[in-house]
């Protein structure tokens, strides 16, 4: 019985050493980023000069949130409690 005992306490303490969270800041950015995509579309542009002559590229993502759009506010929220346990510290507005 001790014998079992001591195999789950040393399965306990192994699974609380792999369970880390991540940090409020890292998956506040994070979870910035998933929520720019909650409607579906994403993408940017850009454009430069340089001594080769005129650069840019275009870089479009395109997910299946297109056909169900989701509140960005709302997965903001839930992607920083799934990653972390707790609410946000910052508004979506103040991490971008």
């Amino acid at each position: 019985m001790i014998r079992i005992t001591s195999l789950i306490v040393v399965a306990c303490v192994g699974l609380a050493a792999c369970s880390t969270t991540e940090s409020l800041e890292s998956a506040e950015r994070k979870c910035a980023r998933e929520a720019s995509l909650a409607d579906g579309i994403g993408g940017s542009i850009r454009g430069g000069v340089s001594t080769n002559g005129p650069t840019g590229g275009l870089s479009l993502t395109v997910t299946d949130n297109i056909f169900a759009p989701k509140d960005e506010i709302a997965v903001y929220e839930n992607c920083v409690f799934k990653r972390t346990g707790k609410s946000p510290s910052r508004t979506l507005g103040m991490v971008r």
